[in-house]
C-alpha cells in the first residue's frame, strides 16, 4: 500500500508533517490537524453547573408561561393575548411570554460567554453564571407579575452585568489563548 500524503496532488509530505491523521474516504484525502489540548482546571465542573442551571431556568420559565397561558386563556399558536385584551390575566400571560423571550434571546450567548470564561477562570465564570441565572429568575418572576409597564421585571435587571462580565472574560480569554499569553 501506499501513504496517500505522498501522492496527493496538492500537498507534499513536508506539507503534510503537521497533520497528526490522514482518512482516506473515497479516492479523497481528509487530513485532520494536530489539535490543541486544553487541560480543564478542577474547577470547571462548576462552570458546567452553573450552564446547567441556566438550561434548568429555561424550564422554569416554560412552566410559567403555561401557567399564565392557560389562566389567561390563550391558545396555542398565539405567542400573546391580543390586543384587544387588557384585562390582568393577559397581561400578565404577555409579561411572562416576554420574560422567557428575552431570556431565549440572551441565553446562547451567555452560555458560550460562560464555558469560554471558564477555561481561564472557572470559579469566577462559575459565580457570575450563578449570578446571572438568580438575576434571570427574580427578571423572571418580576416581570410575569404583570406591573405596569413591565416594571417588575426591573427586580432582575442586574443579568446584564453578569452576562457582560462573562462577555469580557469571554473576550480575554479567547485572545490570550490566540496570543500564547
Amino acid at each position: 500500500t501506499t501513504d496517500p500524503q505522498i501522492y496527493h496532488p496538492h500537498i507534499t509530505p513536508a506539507e503534510a508533517e503537521p497533520f497528526a491523521r490522514t482518512f482516506l474516504i473515497n479516492s479523497t484525502l481528509i487530513l485532520v490537524p494536530n489539535m490543541m489540548t486544553i487541560i480543564l482546571d478542577e474547577n470547571y465542573g462548576y462552570v458546567l453547573l452553573a450552564a446547567t442551571s441556566t438550561c434548568l431556568l429555561n424550564t422554569v420559565h416554560t412552566l410559567n408561561t403555561g401557567h399564565f397561558r392557560r389562566a389567561a386563556g390563550v391558545e396555542y399558536p398565539a405567542a400573546y393575548a391580543p390586543p384587544t385584551r387588557t384585562d390582568k390575566l393577559a397581561l400578565r400571560f404577555n409579561s411572562a411570554q416576554r420574560a422567557h423571550a428575552t431570556y431565549t434571546e440572551n441565553h446562547p450567548s451567555m452560555v458560550v460567554a460562560l464555558l469560554i470564561s471558564g477555561l481561564r477562570f472557572p470559579l469566577t465564570a462559575a459565580a457570575l453564571g450563578l449570578g446571572w441565572t438568580l438575576s434571570r429568575w427574580m427578571y423572571m418572576s418580576g416581570y410575569s407579575r404583570g406591573d405596569e409597564a413591565g416594571k417588575g421585571r426591573y427586580r432582575g435587571i442586574q443579568f446584564f452585568l453578569f452576562q457582560f462580565a462573562l462577555m469580557g472574560m469571554a473576550g480575554y480569554v479567547s485572545l490570550a489563548l490566540t496570543m500564547g499569553w
